[in-house]
């Protein structure tokens, strides 16, 4: 398999006014989830102490996979609870965006903040997700 020609520099740094999946059992424990269509997921620390408004600021790199093309290319990132229970559900929000909307704006090898809605699993909104996106060519 070929290596990818780009890899997406992600800095998740935080997220405000998450819905609180485990209210149930006490306090939120949310992590984040990054990936590129339908390549490698990677993911940041669990924020034991913020609940439902988490700080990371956590620099993630994700390849993007060889058969995506980069302008077709979509990030998607979940916000996930640690230490999920029976009836409790993990996923607390979902963002998506589309690498040609930070290229468009930064171009290759430059960074662009982006605040995401995140969408429960119902589809209505709910929270939001700070981001800093760069697409860079990977280093050698």
């Amino acid at each position: 398999m070929a290596a990818s020609r780009y890899e997406v520099e992600v800095t998740v740094a935080s997220a405000r006014d998450l819905k609180n999946v485990n209210w149930r059992n006490g306090d939120l424990k949310p992590y984040a989830v990054v990936w590129i269509d339908d390549g490698a997921k990677c993911s940041t620390r669990v924020d034991l102490d913020n609940a439902d408004n988490p700080t990371w600021d956590d620099k993630l790199t994700v390849p993007l996979p060889p058969s995506t093309r980069l302008d077709d290319a979509v990030l998607y990132l979940d916000v996930v609870h640690a230490n999920a229970t029976d009836g409790v559900k993990p996923l607390v929000g979902s963002a998506r965006l589309p690498l040609r909307d930070v290229l468009a704006d930064t171009g290759i090898g430059a960074r662009a903040s982006r605040s995401l809605r995140l969408k429960r699993p119902s589809g209505r909104p709910q929270g939001r997700l700070e981001v800093r996106v760069a697409v860079r060519a990977p280093k050698r």
